[in-house]
């Protein structure tokens, strides 16, 4: 159990050498245990497909094998709703919905996280792993939503997302959700708006010390509406 917890973090740190490192260990561990043990593993396996490899094909394949052992009518497609779901459920049907927007089938993509966002709502009050894992979707949502020209769309998830993120204190997604919400802004053309919320992402950004994340937002509001920072 130890061992499989520890995949998961790495998992949701996505730092590939520890979870290919912890592979080894977990595939060690559960060569004579149930089918049920090896769903981490699988689900792990996928993303290195996905994130190493760069091949969807053999992450989707994967992904597919993890969901199956315990929701065997789970087409990819289509949500359960009448299904209770765990947390390494959600973790892989939303590592499904990011596979499909990576393909460029966004639409599918929203209907997946739209299931699982109205479950953690509905089924979900609290806990460590729905303040984790619970704004990364809404997180998602923003973005498609972005790409599919949904601006109005994607401020509400983001807006809803930087709500959940003060209140259960979520510093990792606050800043990329107030970015997301300062684009949708100015996609809506509320651009003294925008211009706040981008400004304030910077400044987080700055003071967490992930620079990485600064000049892209400047450069991107320089070149599509003329903001400058």
């Amino acid at each position: 159990y130890s061992a499989i917890q520890e995949l998961i973090r790495n998992i949701t740190d996505k730092d590939i050498s520890k979870i290919e490192s912890q592979v080894d260990v977990v595939e060690l561990m559960t060569k004579d245990t149930t089918e049920l043990e090896h769903q981490c593993l699988y689900f792990a396996k996928g993303e290195l497909a996905r994130q190493r490899d760069e091949n969807n094909d053999k992450a989707m394949e994967l992904y597919m094998k993890a969901i199956h052992i315990t929701l065997p009518d789970f087409d990819g497609k289509n949500p359960l709703r009448s299904n209770l779901l765990t947390f390494d459920e959600i973790m892989i049907i939303n590592a499904i919905a990011i596979l499909y927007a990576e393909s460029g089938n966004i639409m599918l993509a929203i209907q997946l996280d739209i299931w699982l966002k109205e479950y953690m709502e509905g089924k979900i009050v609290d806990g460590t792993m729905k303040i984790a894992k619970y704004p990364m979707i809404l997180y998602n949502l923003s973005n498609w939503f972005g790409n599919m020209k949904c601006h109005r769309e994607a401020y509400m998830m983001a807006d809803q997302g930087i709500d959940f993120c003060i209140k259960y204190g979520n510093l990792a997604a606050f800043p990329i959700l107030v970015t997301n919400k300062g684009v949708a802004l100015a996609e809506l053309r509320e651009y003294q708006e925008a211009k706040t919320y981008l400004h304030q992402a910077i400044t987080i950004f700055e003071s967490m010390k992930k620079y990485d994340h600064v000049q892209p937002i400047i450069d991107w509001c320089k070149l599509h509406y003329d903001i400058e920072f």
